[in-house]
């Protein structure tokens, strides 16, 4: 038995962000859709568990109004999370 240390959420953001690179490099820009969606699905799931940090919660926002497709960028759900970073609530408040 071995016990493995779990990538935090930044690292899983900086990771998916350099294959969407290389994806996007190679041509394969259905790919690169196809990570962009699950790392916001995943990032999004993260900020809304109710330990969430403020400065996940800040990526995750900064990346909803940034992100390339724009069809999946989300301002109202970006300033839900931004404003619960800067108030230190949980997402059932």
């Amino acid at each position: 038995y071995r016990i493995v240390p779990r990538a935090g959420v930044g690292e899983l953001s900086r990771a998916a962000g350099a294959l969407r690179t290389a994806l996007r490099r190679q041509g394969k820009m259905e790919d690169a859709g196809r990570i962009g969606r699950e790392m916001l699905d995943f990032m999004v799931a993260a900020a809304n568990e109710p330990d969430s940090s403020a400065a996940s919660l800040n990526r995750t926002a900064w990346l909803l109004l940034t992100i390339e497709e724009h069809e999946l960028r989300n301002h109202a759900k970006a300033l839900e999370l931004a404003l619960r970073a800067g108030a230190g609530l949980s997402p059932d408040r």
